[in-house]
């Protein structure tokens, strides 16, 4: 079958996919969330075409390093894929399966909501080559679901996605910490509750107050207040920590921002940043940091912190901000030294072993969200 050549082609290939997107804004949703404005958000005022899938996948192609050519994937995005019209959907699946004969792509990724997924849905997405589902899961607690006008439940998520992962799916989860009713305690337990459960990738979208939402008028009638970048980035330092060290990796934190959001004023509220995931990262380096070298300042001036290569900026911080608020606190000189033998995601003094960062960590985040530095973290 068609699936088995797209996993088989994944499997050779080790680099990371070349995304060719295919907006499909609103199409197939059956609720106007009270957050949610597609348009504004992909940029994308009208949904593509099943005879675009072929433009775009060529488009990608040619811009694209050759190197990132050998694993290309179609995603639909912007919408309830599995919530449009079957024929609709049939339509938009063998467009993307025809480039995957055709080797011009290996796999098909799709968006969708936890209550359009049953066993007849996942038998066509299967046949048509679809090899990763990502869920608009958004809350695992139903009166933050009730109050954001989603129409699912948490059930519903527990059941796609172990029907999913049953019929051999890679699947993907999407969370959006912030919405009304929402606590970073409320936002945790579900996320605790989504490791047990399995998912394979996440991304943490925090709310944003677009215009024109009814989330906008709440807000501006004083009902909901917008989470800000500082508070942003505790809540999701939190639960990326949890979701990457219970085995779930978060490909993406914040939505990306586009010159058309900023100059349309597309956002009255709420955490947009460009660099959310670094601010992310950078926090619960500075957290770990602090840990270590607390107990340890009073008995040298100079301290050199090692660090996986690809985490020295992290560890740094913005325009090393994390290296200036250590040696304010501790009065001690901090250095920032790469050292490729060490594990991601870990750092280690100088002959000492290395700490990677655990769940058991988590109290350490929620400690520093009592000092000042997240508030430099949103103003840097």
């Amino acid at each position: 079958m068609l699936h088995e050549r797209v996993n088989s082609a994944a499997a050779v290939s080790s680099n990371r996919p070349l995304i060719v997107p295919v907006y499909i804004p609103h199409r197939g949703c059956p609720h106007r969330c009270i957050f949610c404005d597609q348009h504004r958000l992909t940029g994308h005022n009208k949904a593509a075409k099943p005879e675009d899938v072929a433009r775009w996948v060529a488009w990608y192609r040619t811009a694209a390093r050759v190197d990132r050519r050998s694993t290309v994937e179609i995603a639909f995005y912007g919408g309830s894929f599995t919530a449009l019209p079957q024929d609709v959907q049939q339509d938009y699946l063998d467009a993307a399966s025809n480039q995957v004969r055709q080797g011009m792509a290996h796999s098909i990724r799709i968006s969708t909501r936890p209550d359009a997924i049953d066993g007849w849905t996942i038998t066509r997405l299967k046949d048509a080559g679809v090899a990763v589902v990502e869920l608009g899961v958004q809350s695992m607690d139903d009166g933050v679901l009730r109050a954001a006008r989603r129409g699912h439940t948490a059930e519903d998520v527990r059941r796609a996605i172990t029907m999913l992962k049953e019929a051999g799916f890679r699947v993907g989860i999407q969370l959006m910490p912030g919405l009304p009713g929402d606590t970073l305690n409320t936002g945790i337990r579900g996320v605790q509750e989504l490791i047990r459960l399995g998912p394979h990738m996440a991304r943490l979208y925090p709310v944003l107050v677009i215009t024109g939402t009814e989330l906008e008028r709440l807000w501006r009638e004083g009902r909901y207040r917008a989470l800000q970048v500082s508070e942003a980035v505790h809540w999701c330092a939190c639960l990326l920590l949890l979701l990457e060290t219970g085995g779930v990796p978060v490909i993406r934190a914040g939505i990306h921002v586009s010159p058309e959001m900023v100059q349309e004023n597309s956002v009255a509220a709420g955490p947009l940043d460009p660099a959310l995931r670094h601010r992310v990262e950078s926090f619960i380096y500075f957290s770990l940091a602090h840990f270590l070298l607390e107990p340890r300042a009073s008995s040298a001036p100079e301290m050199n912190i090692r660090v996986p290569p690809a985490d020295v900026s992290h560890m740094k911080g913005f325009r090393s901000e994390n290296i200036r608020e250590l040696e304010r606190r501790l009065s001690v000189r901090v250095r920032v030294s790469p050292d490729a033998s060490l594990p991601p995601r870990s750092m280690a003094l100088e002959g000492e072993d290395p700490i990677i960062r655990d769940k058991n960590h988590l109290s350490l985040l929620l400690h520093m969200n009592h000092h000042a530095l997240l508030r430099k973290f949103a103003s840097v």
